[in-house]
């Protein structure tokens, strides 16, 4: 049974440093197959959804190719993007036999190279466990609206990415070997 732990799918597009975005079918995207049906308490408690709201949602299935779909060959780049590729390379082994395929950079990662750089290691040390989206959102000024939805969550890692790249061009050009060595998730 394809991603009985996947709740929701969101994404967002930059283009040109405008985000667009399109939430895949809303919060929650799929239903599963009914022995699966139940969410755990504290998914519940995390992300707001609940059983009933999965009944008439589409199935994962059509919604995992829409967004295979939407991505493309495009980058993919997420906050502690390891934990969320995890769930989709397993949906894309189960449903395809491979691993996505796709670019895959994380944000935090850059964010290390960025806001702690080698002279603010102790900085980062004692700070290490408060590095998520939102210290690092309030770091940028970010207000994350709906948090813990997958749109939500998307839409402010794609600002923060914005922001990062703002920072690193005032070293000079960004260039996509310098964010792949800095944030790829391998």
């Amino acid at each position: 049974e394809l991603a009985a732990d996947v709740l929701a799918i969101g994404e967002t597009v930059d283009v040109d440093g405008r985000h667009g975005d399109r939430d895949q079918a809303q919060d929650p995207p799929h239903r599963g197959p009914p022995a699966r049906a139940a969410i755990p308490p504290s998914a519940v408690k995390i992300h707001g959804i609940v059983p009933s709201m999965v009944v008439r949602a589409p199935l994962f299935e059509e919604v995992f190719d829409q967004f295979l779909r939407y991505l493309g060959t495009d980058i993919l780049v997420g906050c502690h993007a390891k934990f969320d590729l995890n769930f989709l390379n397993i949906c894309m082994k189960q449903r395809y036999g491979f691993p996505l395929q796709n670019l895959v950079l994380d944000a935090m990662f850059m964010c290390r190279k960025v806001l702690f750089p080698s002279h603010l290691r102790s900085y980062l040390i004692r700070y290490k466990d408060n590095q998520d989206l939102d210290m690092v959102a309030k770091h940028f000024g970010i207000e994350i609206h709906e948090r813990h939805t997958a749109l939500g969550d998307a839409l402010a890692t794609a600002m923060i990415f914005q922001r990062i790249l703002v920072e690193l061009e005032k070293n000079g050009p960004a260039k996509l070997r310098n964010l792949i060595s800095a944030a790829r998730v391998h």
